[in-house]
Parts: C-alpha cells; structure tokens; sequence
C-alpha cells in the first residue's frame, strides 16, 4: 500500500511538473491566443448593421453592381488560425480567388494580431466577445471598413 501511495504521489508530482513545463515553453499559446486559433469569418449581418458612417458612405457611392460585389468580397473574407501560428487569409474579388499565406502574432498587452506574409503585414486591433470578435485594421486601406465583425465559421 505505501509503495501504491509513493507512486500516486509521484505521478501527481510528475504531472505537475509537466503541466508546468508546458506553460513555460514559449511556444505554447496563451488564452487569448487559444481563443484567436479557429476558422473566422465577415458576420455580414452585423457588419451592415454597424457600418460606420465613413464606410457607409464610399459604399453608397458605388453602382448597385459595385456594392454587390463589395458586400460579397466583405462576406467571402475567411480567416484560418492554427495553434502553429500559421494563418491563411481567403476572400473573393471581381471573381477571382485570393489567398494570402504566413504566421499570425498576437500581443496580449496591446491586444494586436499581426497577420504576416512574405510580402506585407495586416495588424489589427482585436476586442473579444459573446457572439464573436471585433478586428479593427490598424493599416490606412481599412479594406473598406473600419471595423471588422468576425465570427466562427458556422456560428
């Protein structure tokens, strides 16, 4: 029995310390990160209902044609984060299929997520809530808008 119990409490100490060693690895992945790792895409129903007035307003000047394929680019925007740090960036345009491929970053403190390919880097601001994400682009381009209304894949 005491030989039972010196195991048990070795295995306890044991687990321990490897669940404490896989916290120190600096590649393992904090909460907030964890949260970030999935299959993201434009909410569009709430990305219409919320457009700011800057962006409301380059979309109303586009023909019924350009706003379309606006709202379509913005609902065809896919963002995959893997627990690697890898992200692939998919979305629609003039009926084209774009992707962008690289590593993704994430600082907790700032709350800002770096998307980086090998050719540019795409920051944005992140809040997180019930219903999903807000990305806001850190860029001067806003890919159209300021904020981005982001929800996982299938919710």
């Amino acid at each position: 029995m005491k030989i039972l119990t010196s195991l048990l409490i070795l295995m306890v100490i044991g687990f321990g310390n490897l669940s404490a060693q896989e916290l120190d690895r600096p590649d393992s992945l904090s909460k907030d990160e964890i949260n970030l790792v999935g299959v993201w895409k434009v909410d569009l129903p709430e990305q219409k209902s919320k457009l700011d007035a800057e962006s409301k307003t380059q979309v109303d000047q586009l023909d019924n044609i350009g706003q379309v394929d606006f709202w379509n680019a913005a609902e065809s925007r896919v963002y995959a984060l893997d627990g690697e740090r890898n992200f692939v960036m998919t979305w629609v345009a003039e009926g084209s299929h774009n992707q962008i491929v690289g590593k993704w970053k994430y600082d907790a403190k700032s709350g800002i997520l770096n998307l980086s390919s090998e050719k540019q880097v795409f920051s944005y601001k992140i809040e997180f809530g019930e219903k999903g994400q807000v990305w806001s682009p850190l860029s001067n381009s806003k890919e159209g808008m300021n904020v981005l209304f982001i929800k996982g894949l299938g919710l």
